[in-house]
């Protein structure tokens, strides 16, 4: 017989909860070059770990960013958080939370990942996506 701690199952307390993350999206987010405008918008974030990204609903004085999108100037992919104002996340833990998307969530295009503190990291296509 083997001993009772044999049967329990192990936890990794230390990855985020797969069960946090979708990959829903827009169903455009199959256009030709897509992954690469995700990859190229993460990868142009402001990597830091001051705070700087607030959602879209948070920005009333239009100086800070929900994240950032890369694309042909008329559409793109954007790599964001959405939530209420209390909402905020730095550019290092925003790059995070893509590759946790896409190793953890196993999502290939679009996907969510939805934070302990309510809010919510979204790669999704964007519409007049200007960074390009």
């Amino acid at each position: 017989m083997a001993p009772q701690w044999a049967t329990l199952a192990l936890t990794n307390v230390f990855e985020p909860d797969p069960s946090n993350y979708n990959c829903k999206g827009l169903s455009i987010c199959t256009t030709p070059n897509f992954l690469k405008w995700c990859n190229h918008a993460v990868n142009s974030l402001q990597r830091n770990d001051v705070p700087s990204y607030f959602p879209t609903s948070a920005n009333e004085t239009g100086i800070n960013q929900s994240g950032n999108c890369w694309g042909d100037q008329t559409r793109g992919c954007g790599v964001f958080i959405q939530g209420d104002a209390s909402c905020s996340i730095s550019g290092n833990d925003l790059w995070n939370d893509y590759q946790n998307i896409r190793n953890i969530g196993g999502c290939s295009k679009c996907g969510s990942f939805y934070r302990e503190d309510g809010c919510q990291i979204t790669i999704d296509y964007v519409y007049e996506c200007d960074n390009h």
